[in-house]
């Protein structure tokens, strides 16, 4: 069992998967006797001007300075983590892939290395991805999709889904929509993720002209990329929403009658945990996904969610949400259900503990 593990994340809590795949662990590690240090290869303060204050839009940023304090960033971060190595027992590097003379200098100080994936990320770095695999002891991969990818490349993987705390997610209570005039179709995510609503242009469109009135559509995150989406959907009532810390995010889902999670059929996309999923689930929301990657795992169709492969099972199965407040009800609880059994971080750390830590 090691005592001291050097986590190192993407960027903080505005990187979801650095939350809930690793500092959420912390209070379980720590009752181990575990010692925890975290650290950004991003910029929390570079990300959140950016993204969340309008940066990415300002005369400094157009010929993209950002990219190179980025890179600057990232390259203290990588020195700073080679010299203090050898303190700690273990070296979980959570999704991000840093250049390969990094990792083969960090294999020479502590080659107690896991890696963390829950994005397919070889996709976009395939070489990167390929050298950090082969040269872990232990991969933890997100989806069966990432299994089979990491597990051709390295044995020693295993499938560790990514869990929701569900301590921030309490018995559900209906008073936060009792007076809402419309029923609530919500979506969360990234600036980055924005496309796939473009999957439901037709669909929203047809239900909305099918129940004139009654639908209103929340986005919760970036607002200032947001804005421009607004027109792809001219017949229904939109609410944006800004980006939302991960501990008080249940008070707005628990507002959403339905949740949305379109998705294109690519191997990006395939490589996905179904986290926006499952976070809808938690919140006893009945989930409505695209049948594409780990949400056919995670779903089963017509019990606990929804899934759709085209146009038309995207407005069937939507109108048979709106038209029911029972169905609604149901498949939420089912849906509460599944993430009790299989996917909340308790669940979820047993199999870090057992199959990973305990594994090196």
């Amino acid at each position: 069992m090691p005592k001291s593990i050097l986590f190192i994340i993407p960027c903080g809590r505005f990187a979801l998967s650095g939350v809930f795949r690793v500092m959420d662990y912390f209070p379980f590690l720590n009752k181990e006797g575990i010692t925890c240090k975290v650290i950004n290869y991003q910029s929390p303060i570079l990300y959140e001007w950016l993204y969340l204050k309008g940066g990415v839009h300002s005369f400094w940023n157009k010929k993209n300075y950002s990219v190179y304090l980025e890179r600057v960033y990232a390259l203290f971060k990588m020195v700073y983590i080679l010299l203090i190595a050898r303190r700690y027992d273990v070296i979980f590097i959570e999704k991000i892939t840093p250049p390969q003379w990094w990792v083969r200098w960090l294999k020479k100080i502590n080659d107690q290395i896991i890696f963390d994936i829950d994005d397919a990320v070889f996709t976009q770095f395939p070489e990167r991805t390929h050298y950090l695999t082969i040269n872990a002891r232990r991969v933890a991969a997100g989806s069966h999709f990432l299994l089979d990818y990491c597990r051709s490349i390295n044995p020693k993987t295993v499938l560790l889904p990514t869990p929701v705390p569900l301590h921030i997610y309490p018995e559900h209570v209906n008073a936060s929509k009792e007076n809402q005039t419309a029923l609530n179709l919500g979506w969360i995510g990234t600036s980055g993720n924005l496309k796939y609503l473009k999957l439901l242009k037709e669909p929203l469109a047809r239900l909305a002209e099918k129940f004139p009135g009654r639908l209103q559509l929340t986005i919760i995150g970036h607002i200032k990329q947001f804005e421009a989406w607004r027109p792809l959907f001219p017949d229904m009532q939109i609410d944006l929403k800004p980006y939302i810390d991960p501990e008080k995010i249940f008070d707005s889902l628990a507002t959403f009658d339905i949740g949305l999670m379109p998705l294109f059929d690519g191997d990006w996309e395939r490589g996905k945990c179904a986290s926006k999923a499952l976070v809808y689930m938690a919140a006893y929301v009945p989930a409505v996904c695209s049948r594409v990657g780990e949400n056919i795992e995670v779903i089963e169709d017509g019990v606990n969610g929804f899934l759709a492969s085209n146009e038309e099972e995207w407005i069937l199965k939507l109108s048979k949400l709106i038209e029911n407040p029972g169905l609604r009800e149901t498949m939420g609880a089912e849906g509460r259900r599944t993430v009790e059994q299989k996917y909340s971080t308790e669940v979820c750390y047993n199999i870090l503990l057992n199959d990973v830590l305990l594994k090196l």
